[in-house]
């Protein structure tokens, strides 16, 4: 064999010896959304309030599954959301669901006696007041309809802030407690107006 052909023949065995030791190397991950709840639900032990029909909703801009984020250090108008991580449903879904198996420890005030809970999520975000410090809050607009005797509703206005890491998992695991918080001052809220009618 010749100089030529001979390396020639070197050069294509390289080449199919790098192409195979290539196949055997893992492919890079394919980008891909991480979907978040609000982690393994707290079992709790009650009567039922079957007495409540719940209803919860929420500003147009938190109808999705972003996870919001503002820079109020610098920029405290705009709102944004992370790119790679989302919640697996709406919001108001994964708060309804929450509120439903809290308010089964509530007892009904008497039989007979039926209500509905309308509750309105205002806001749901990460703040961030500097690019190392973050709080995540939760702002909630609640009313209790008695439906017997056309009575008025009960309202009450409540925020929740608690601090979280200044990233993505902060503001998921931030948001995951402030609305396990607000979900017990909804419960303390329909409790009390359940006593008040005994």
């Amino acid at each position: 064999m010749d100089g030529k052909r001979f390396w020639g023949a070197a050069a294509l065995a390289c080449a199919l010896g790098l192409a195979g030791c290539g196949g055997l190397l893992p492919a890079p991950a394919p980008d891909r959304v991480v979907l978040h709840d609000f982690g393994p639900a707290p079992r709790f032990q009650g009567r039922g309030a079957s007495f409540v029909t719940v209803w919860v909703t929420s500003v147009p801009w938190l109808r999705g599954t972003d996870i919001h984020y503002r820079l109020l250090y610098r920029d405290p108008t705009a709102v944004h959301s992370y790119a790679d991580n989302r919640w697996l449903v709406p919001p108001a879904e994964l708060l309804k669901e929450r509120l439903r198996a809290s308010l089964g420890a509530v007892a009904p005030p008497a039989a007979g006696q039926s209500a509905r809970l309308v509750v309105t999520l205002v806001r749901f975000a990460q703040d961030f007041r500097s690019p190392h410090e973050a709080v995540a809050r939760l702002e909630l607009e609640v009313r209790l309809v008695r439906l017997a005797g056309g009575e008025a509703a009960v309202r009450d206005s409540i925020q929740v802030q608690v601090p979280c890491s200044a990233d993505a998992q902060g503001a998921v695991t931030g948001l995951s407690r402030a609305a396990i918080l607000g979900v017990r001052r909804v419960t303390a809220f329909v409790a009390a107006q359940a006593k008040n009618r005994d």
